[in-house]
């Protein structure tokens, strides 16, 4: 799937793939900071899984800094378009934050999906 099209209320956004080498980059800094969480929750065993997700979630959100979330959700952003031309995030997101968290989860989908399915299977 080099491609996605997902429509929020009465709005049609496409996804493309980032191309390998963005990509790539992108997953180097997501995994500064959900890698240490996501490592956590893959070592503990069977029950334990569950008690490890608020420990998870903590250091997650520990190492959460604004500008760089943004930068992130910008840069997730750039593979997403509407209308076959490029989205202004400022005035396409106004009010409509709940809208960008569904689009960053999709594109993660598009861009990383065999990547999601490997940490699955071994957080499982």
């Amino acid at each position: 799937m080099t491609h996605k099209t997902v429509v929020y209320g009465d709005t049609e956004y496409m996804i493309t793939m980032l191309p390998p080498s963005r990509a790539i980059k992108l997953l180097t800094k997501l995994t500064k900071i959900v890698g240490e969480p996501m490592a956590k929750m893959a070592a503990a065993a069977g029950d334990q899984k569950d008690e490890m997700i608020p420990m998870a979630i903590a250091a997650l959100t520990s190492k959460l800094e604004a500008e760089e979330v943004l930068a992130l959700v910008k840069e997730l952003m750039t593979c997403v378009t509407k209308d076959n031309k490029s989205i202004n995030f400022e005035t396409e997101f106004m009010g409509k934050l709940g809208t960008v968290l569904k689009l960053c989860k999709e594109v993660l989908e598009v861009n990383y999906s065999d990547f999601l399915e490997e940490i699955s299977s071994l957080m499982s």
